[in-house]
């Protein structure tokens, strides 16, 4: 510990990792030492390895990542404003979480160099603290950049961190005057004094893109370049430059979204097997990560316009070089995928008293049913089995099997609440409702301006070498609420056609195709999807419920719901997700049954689908009711549901 009181894992992770460093290498680190015996033992030092992996580094952070109490250390990137930021120290141990929107070309960085007989790396960081071109020997390795967003449609109530936050960069500020004061030399990352830094030297697949005068560094995608400090004042950003200086900070990104460049190192072990934690990440995947932050202002040169003369500089250049007080970088040295209401229980009900009253008593998990249901009903102008239906959408999860070449999702569910009296209005409403329920909630109004004006689906712009997200690339289990109400009368044009076909496609099959010019990219979706219209939607939802309106009075004035009612109803729905299922033989036998004498009386409209469909709602009001098991009263209450679904509709 510090006398700040953090530890040196928080305060100075850089310098945690060169120690382990040096003890792989088998030396002590120092690169100054003018002592023959300490210059002997250096010459005899183990080479790095050829992969960046560090013995004891990874398990040295992975509490900060697991374990509630010591995550609370770190600050949270998305729980803090884009201006404290710029204040937290570069090299501070950092936490982010966001969805992976784009993955850029892997960059190769001289991830370790010999200097005056020592061994030494540069792992999480921008910048070496040693002119490269002086170092006698380098070791070249990998880390892969993934552009990441906040969490599209996440709730105010999942994360409410702010507070937090602010008190742990006061801590940071404190501990980083500390170490400056203790540590002239600066070993914990960049000098102060820029003529001794340099870049570490990179190479994208194998071709230099751009050589920088005086230090002899190349960099990889993703990297800035830089000179030395008197080079960097001398030059002027050109006119020509400018022009392209905002790109990089404008593409795939919005205000709000909290963008950050995260950087992931080895993806195996020592022994060379699949490290757990962030292996097989994929676009519109959400991430946890603990990292090294960089926001060091020569990461923004290119957009300022300070590059070297003559030096070629892409659009693609400008891309991912965006500043780092805009997107700041975060070099991980632990994470994992974030699975949505998993995460929810760890983080918010873990340890709640609510929570663990509902995993016990089955009573209270249906009074906190009970008021699912009425609040749902409110909503719904007094409907209460139209708020039965949406209450067990809500639970709705598909899934695929592993090495299924049949490509058919297993739990998909697409609900249409239809009704003329319905509006914008109605539909804003229940999009209120549904942020204060589920963790994550995205509304797309469909309007045929709307549907004419912009691809919804992600694309990528080659100018740039980037993926361009669209509205309907969202993170698994965020609810999309499609506004029907305001499609008129009208003719589609070819990007209306291609957008309503890429919303058909996520219904049906749960997929979305990004764009990539030349081929199309299936991105494998977890979308529960809710479609609100006058009519029957043209979309073709799996269930279409009717609403009737009762008692339109009494439910307008039953008033807001309590937070502690909101937590309970939230509680409830995170534990009911989580459920684990099965389906017994004998219930199987009077589903199988059932469907036989249906399929004879209704040849037509009865089938695999049809079928399918009977499963999942069983299932889904199943698990409403805290059942990890269907039985066939649980069955029989959902045949009755889809008479009374039935009737309304005629």
């Amino acid at each position: 510990m510090t006398g700040s009181g953090l530890d040196q894992r928080v305060g100075n992770p850089v310098g945690f990792v060169r120690e382990r460093f040096q003890e792989a290498c088998g030396g002590t680190g120092g690169n100054t030492s003018s002592n023959p015996q300490h210059q002997h033992q250096h010459q005899h030092q183990h080479p790095p390895p050829p992969q960046s992996f560090i013995p004891g580094v990874r398990e040295a952070f992975l509490p900060y990542l697991l374990d509630p109490s010591r995550k609370e250390e770190v600050p949270c990137l998305n729980d803090t404003s884009s201006e404290d930021i710029t204040h937290l120290p570069d090299g501070s141990l950092v936490r982010y979480i966001g969805m992976v929107r784009d993955m850029l070309n892997p960059e190769y960085f001289t991830g370790a160099y010999r200097k005056d007989g020592a061994w030494q790396t540069t792992k999480y960081q921008d910048f070496a603290k040693d002119d490269l071109s002086e170092a006698s020997e380098t070791v070249m390795w990998e880390r892969k950049p993934l552009f990441c967003v906040a969490v599209t449609g996440e709730a105010a109530w999942v994360r409410p961190g702010a507070e937090a936050a602010k008190h742990q960069l006061e801590e940071m500020e404190v501990f980083s005057s500390d170490r400056k004061r203790s540590a002239p030399d600066q070993e914990e990352g960049v000098r102060e004094d820029g003529d001794d830094d340099a870049m570490m030297e990179c190479d994208p697949a194998g071709q230099a893109k751009r050589r920088v005068g005086g230090k002899g560094g190349c960099c990889a995608a993703g990297e800035s370049c830089c000179g030395t400090q008197q080079q960097q004042q001398q030059q002027q950003p050109s006119d020509d430059s400018m022009m392209e200086v905002d790109l990089g900070t404008k593409v795939n990104q919005n205000e709000g979204e909290k963008p950050c460049l995260v950087k992931i190192y080895e993806t195996a072990d020592e022994s060379g097997a699949p490290a757990p934690g962030l292996e097989g990440v994929k676009l519109n995947d959400v991430v946890e990560v603990i990292g090294v932050l960089g926001v060091d202002p020569r990461l923004a040169l290119f957009q300022s316009g300070q590059f070297q003369e003559g030096e070629e500089v892409t659009q693609e250049d400008l891309a991912n070089n965006p500043p780092a007080s805009q997107v700041p970088r975060v070099h991980v040295i632990v994470g994992r995928k974030v699975q949505c209401y998993q995460h929810l229980m760890e983080e918010k009900f873990a340890r709640n008293p609510v929570a663990l009253a509902l995993r016990q008593d089955k009573a209270k998990l249906e009074a906190a049913r009970a008021k699912a249901v009425d609040l749902v009903a409110r909503h719904l102008q007094g409907d209460r089995l139209a708020a039965e239906y949406l209450l067990i959408h809500l639970l709705s999860s598909c899934r695929r099997d592993a090495g299924a070449n049949t490509g058919i999702v297993v739990g998909k569910h697409a609900l249409n609440l239809t009704g003329s009296h319905l509006s914008g209005k109605e539909c804003a409403a229940l999009e209120a409702l549904l942020r204060s329920l589920v963790p994550r909630c995205q509304s797309l109004p469909l309007s045929l301006q709307k549907l004419n004006a912009w691809p919804l689906w992600p694309r990528k712009d080659y100018r740039v070498s980037r993926l361009v997200g669209g509205p309907l690339l969202l993170a698994d289990q965020t609810h999309l609420l499609l506004d029907e109400t305001q499609l008129k009368e009208g003719q589609l044009a070819q990007v209306g056609v291609q957008n309503f076909q890429a919303l058909k496609n996520l219904m049906e099959n749960q997929t979305l195709e990004a764009d990539f010019q030349f081929y199309r990219l299936p991105i494998p979706c977890n979308v529960p999807i809710t479609v609100v219209s006058t009519t029957k939607s043209l979309l073709p939802c799996d269930t279409c419920v009717q609403i009737k309106p009762q008692h339109q009075q009494e439910a307008a004035a039953a008033g807001s719901p309590s937070e502690a009612d909101l937590n309970e109803i939230r509680a409830y729905l995170a534990h009911c997700w989580l459920l684990d299922y099965a389906i017994p033989e004998e219930v199987s036998s009077v589903l199988q049954q059932d469907f036989v004498q249906q399929r004879q009386k209704d040849p037509r409209s009865v089938g695999a689908e049809h079928f399918h469909r009977t499963l999942t709602l069983s299932r889904l009001l199943a698990q409403s009711h805290g059942e990890g098991t269907l039985t066939v009263e649980t069955y029989k209450k959902f045949c009755h549901m889809e008479d009374l679904r039935k009737a309304a509709q005629s």
